[in-house]
Formats: C-alpha cells, sequence, structure tokens
C-alpha cells in the first residue's frame, strides 16, 4: 500500500474528526521500518502536530484495548457468517452504530449519550489549509533528538534516507554516527568519540519532499523478498537489497516517538490513538480487508467514523 495513500485516507478522516493529539502505531510500512530514522509519513504527521508513538515489538500489552477489541470485534459482527467482504463491513458499521448510540452500557444511557464530549472536534482540520499550518520546525526539533548509526562503505560513503553522503575513504569499514542540526539543517557526521568528520546539507528535509512523502523510496521488494522500506538506509542507499536489521546496530535505543523495527503482528489494521484533551481514549479500527487497495480506506473510515468515538477507556 504506497504511503501516498495512506496519507491521502488520513486527509479525509482528519478533515471529518480533527486532528488527534497522537497516534499509536505498529512497526510495519508505511509507519516503521529498519530504518532508525522516522518515516516520511511520521515525518508529516509531525509536522501537522500528530505525535506519533510505536509500540514495542512482540508487547501487544501495550496496546491491550485495541488487542482485546479484535476479539470483541469478532463477537459483535460473526465474520464468519458473511459472504463477502463488503457484507462484513456492513456488519461492523451497524454494530458499532448499536454499541455506540442505542446499546444502554453505561448506567443505562448509551456511550455517544454517556461521553458526548468524544464527539466535538478539537483540534479542526481543512486540507486547504494544511500547507498555512504544517510547521518544519517540529519536524527539525523532532529529528535533531535522533543520533543515527551509519557503517562507511568502502568507497567511503554512508546513506540517509535514500541519498548517499560522502564521509572519506579513511573511514571506511567504521561506524558513525549521524544527527540533524536543526538551525542549519545539515546532517553532521562524527566518529564514535565525537570528532566531527564531515557535515551535508539534509537536502530530503524540507517542506515540499516531506508533505509529499519523497523523503525516502516508495514500497518495493528488494531480492531477499524484504520491502524495500524495512531496510535500513544505510544499506538501502549502498545499493544492498539486503540488510542485517537493527540487530547489526543501526538503532539507539529508547526513543519514546519513534517506531520500533518489527512487522506489525496483525498487518492491515492501523492501530492508532486518538487523544482529546479532556483525556486519551483508546480506539480501534476495526479489520481492514478487501483488496489491497480499499484497505487504508476501510480502516481510517472505521478508525474516525464508526469506531473512534466508541472504544471508551475501560470499554471492550
Amino acid at each position: 500500500m504506497p504511503a501516498t495513500q495512506v496519507q491521502d485516507e488520513l486527509r479525509t478522516q482528519f478533515a471529518c474528526w480533527g486532528l488527534p493529539a497522537w497516534l499509536r502505531v505498529d512497526n510495519g510500512y508505511p509507519w516503521g521500518n529498519f530504518n532508525d530514522l522516522p518515516t516520511a509519513l511520521a515525518l508529516w504527521l509531525i509536522g501537522l502536530g500528530v505525535a506519533v508513538h510505536g509500540n514495542e515489538p512482540c508487547h501487544p500489552e501495550q496496546n491491550p484495548k485495541v488487542e482485546r477489541s479484535q476479539d470483541t470485534g469478532s463477537r459483535w459482527t460473526e465474520p464468519w457468517t458473511c459472504q463477502t467482504a463488503g457484507q462484513l463491513q456492513e456488519r461492523f458499521l451497524q454494530e458499532d452504530r448499536v454499541q455506540r448510540e442505542l446499546y444502554p452500557a453505561v448506567g443505562g444511557r448509551s456511550r455517544q449519550e454517556a461521553f458526548p464530549a468524544l464527539a466535538e472536534v478539537v483540534r479542526p482540520y481543512r486540507r486547504g489549509l494544511e500547507r498555512r499550518h504544517w510547521d518544519l520546525d517540529r519536524v527539525l526539533e523532532h529529528l535533531a533528538e535522533y543520533q543515527a548509526v551509519r557503517k562507511v562503505s568502502s568507497g567511503g560513503s554512508i546513506g540517509i534516507y535514500d541519498q548517499t553522503y560522502y564521509v572519506g575513504r579513511a573511514n571506511a569499514g567504521q561506524s558513525v554516527y549521524v544527527q540533524l542540526d536543526p538551525e542549519e539543517v545539515v546532517w553532521v557526521i562524527t566518529d564514535l568519540a565525537g570528532t566531527e568528520l564531515r557535515q551535508h546539507a539534509a537536502k530530503q528535509i524540507t517542506r515540499k519532499r516531506i508533505m509529499a512523502l519523497a523523503v525516502q523510496r516508495q514500497a518495493g521488494v528488494g531480492k531477499c523478498g524484504q520491502r524495500m522500506s524495512e531496510i535500513c538506509g544505510g544499506c538501502w542507499a549502498a545499493g544492498s537489497s539486503r540488510c542485517a536489521g537493527p540487530g547489526a546496530g543501526h538503532r539507539r535505543q529508547g526513543d519514546r516517538h519513534r517506531a520500533s523495527a518489527a512487522a506489525a503482528p496483525f498487518p492491515g489494521y492501523l492501530r492508532l490513538v486518538l487523544s482529546h484533551e479532556a483525556g486519551a481514549a483508546l480506539r480501534d479500527t476495526g479489520p481492514a480487508h478487501g483488496p489491497a487497495q480499499n484497505r487504508c480506506r476501510d480502516s481510517a473510515q472505521n478508525l474516525c467514523r464508526d469506531s473512534a468515538h466508541n472504544w471508551l477507556a475501560g470499554d471492550s
């Protein structure tokens, strides 16, 4: 699924429900990958003022209500009785409406009656005003928190996103640190002792390229069968379709805003968290289904139109 299609569907749902304060995501494309820097989609969201929180690999307990809601959704809709994906979608819409608007779940009141504030648009979004409000400084500040590790190639180069930068043949085979200077908008490359080796303009980090999701190549499949978007920036930019993965030292641990490097345990779901100023409540998207080109649309619609105001804290 192209990241640009995910972006378009998110824009549609943001226009309907407003901007969330943050999204909780799994680690598959396009939310995360084996790179140790944020994906283009994550940078776009950050520029909108939407924080991105990634679950640690193999830790479903970090998203308990979302994980639990999959079972809840299955019990509501009985998908094995549906003949087509479209029928299943309609069943979800119907059951979401019943549980949200009709079922006396809270002291004899429906969830919609008990929690009317969840229907309020706290942070309005308009597609036509996105360029006015999208803020590159947010992205620069966020990227400056990262310290990426790269191994210098035999030719003396490293890769950052899909760009190759020369460090020097004298450093071939050595690991180096890469960090963004947010004021000068340059990549600062140092050895592991902190001695500066080179600076290069961060040509990918512009308003135009990020908003167009042109910071890095779109997803493809390398010779090893691995998505190119899941190969670390250093190996990718060096022309390799194979990567040793996060165990090769490409990742700085502990950044709370960054998706970890692991495939999503349930690809096809958008596991997101929408937060309101009054408090955060977990909401699930419901299942994605149908042809690949419809999965993002269906998931995003479920997220924002039918489930966003249904999965309340403590309710499964």
